[in-house]
Formats: structure tokens, sequence, C-alpha cells
């Protein structure tokens, strides 16, 4: 049976999280060539080695909990393309951070793997505070529909909904609004507000 290096590394993985599937999307450049184990010494009269199995690629992922410690990982695809999608299974935190890893191997056991080519996603969307009125928080990313239209207030548009305790002046929904403005509820207790983020969504604080 003829023998074959280990293809090389694949490069350029890359994962993105898609919020509308709540998948990740990862993809990476092909690989290319993984030369055949020839004999040196009959090198000058073997006739040329026949072409090798197709590369294959294993994916695996990692999912890393609170701390840095790793909470489970499994192998997500294995197969020809150089792309694949996965969702990890419901219950798993949003802004859990996932590692995927993948190798190029050669048929089934004609070669060993090759090295892993590396990187990091996070499940779901970070929004780092920066300062007052910046365009990174949660509700500015409702309210340009994910950062893809003009801005527009989220209460007012019917995306979020804000009620309060009383109505002490202003309306409800300028609490999410760009400009500042007076909304508040009457003095005393007990006051609060509410922000409904809708169906689908889910929001934890840190």
């Amino acid at each position: 049976a003829q023998l074959f290096t280990p293809p090389a590394a694949p490069e350029g993985l890359a994962a993105r999280w898609d919020e509308a599937t709540k998948e990740v999307a990862l993809d990476w450049r092909p690989v290319v060539g993984a030369a055949p184990v020839v004999d040196p010494a009959a090198a000058c009269c073997a006739p040329p080695p026949p072409p090798g199995p197709p590369v294959r690629y294993r994916v695996q992922a990692t999912l890393v909990a609170g701390g840095g410690h790793p909470d489970s990982a499994a192998v997500v695809y294995t197969g020809p393309e150089c792309r694949c999608r996965y969702r990890f299974p419901d219950g798993v935190a949003l802004d859990a951070e996932a590692r995927f890893a993948v190798v190029a191997m050669r048929g089934l056991a004609e070669s060993g793997p090759s090295a892993p080519a590396t990187c990091t996603c996070h499940l779901g969307i970070v929004f780092t505070y920066d300062h007052d009125m910046d365009e990174r928080g949660l509700f500015y990313y409702i309210g340009t529909q994910g950062r893809t239209q003009p801005w527009q207030n989220p209460a007012e548009a019917g995306w979020v909904t804000v009620t309060r305790s009383s109505n002490g002046g202003g309306n409800a929904s300028d609490a999410l609004g760009r400009q500042p403005n007076s909304s508040i509820t009457n003095y005393g207790p007990p006051s609060w507000w509410q922000f409904d983020l809708g169906a689908g969504r889910l929001f934890t604080p840190t």
C-alpha cells in the first residue's frame, strides 16, 4: 500500500457567530498536495506514484466555561469541505467562549493528521461599555437592527417595551433615546423600570 506524508496544516481558520441561526460558521483555506513516501533508491526507475487519496478535514470544538476550564469537547465535522456550521446544545451560555481546531487528513489511514489550526469565538454578542452614548451597547444594537440600519429608538419602533412604576415626567421610551432628556418616575418607593427585550432575546449582565 502506498504511504503518504501527513498533509500541511490548514490555514486561515475563522469562526463567526451567526446571530440569525445561533450557529458558529467556520471556514478555512483548502490544503493542497500531500507527497507520497518514495524510496530514494528506487526513485530513478519507479513509475510516477498514483495520486493520493483526497484530503478530508476534522473539526473539534471545545466549550470553555467561566474561569477557562474545558467544559465539553466534540468532533463537530468530518468531511471534504472547507467550511462547516455548528450549533451548541440548548442551555449553553451565550457569553461562553468556544475554541475550534481543524486538522487535515489523507483518506482514512494512509497518513497521520496534520498539525491543527485553531481559533476562538464568543457565542452570542458581547457588549462592552466604553462611554455614555457610545455605539457599543445592547439597545444601540437593537435600534440599528444589528448595526445594519440607521438608528431608531427601539422602544418607539416597538422592538423593546419600556414600562415604569409611575409617570413622573417624559415618556418611558425616552430612557432609550440618544439625546439627554428627563424621563422619571414619581418620587418615593417603590419605584422601578422594566425593559422587555422581546421574544428570542436573552441578555446576561456581567
